[in-house]
């Protein structure tokens, strides 16, 4: 808990913008999966770009 707020915290001094909360269906949204796929697939082609020979 205290972590979350922390990094809450960061983001709104770092971006110098108010809070905006998610709302309480945050992780029960439909979308999510999607945007989370997405978000998985991005950062992994960040780790591992595709021109680099696969294993």
């Amino acid at each position: 808990m205290e972590h979350s707020i922390i990094v809450a915290i960061n983001h709104m001094l770092d971006r110098s913008r108010p809070y905006h909360d998610p709302g309480a269906d945050y992780f029960t949204r439909p979308d999510l999966p999607d945007l989370r796929a997405a978000h998985h697939v991005a950062r992994l082609h960040h780790l591992a770009p595709p021109n680099l020979p696969q294993p």
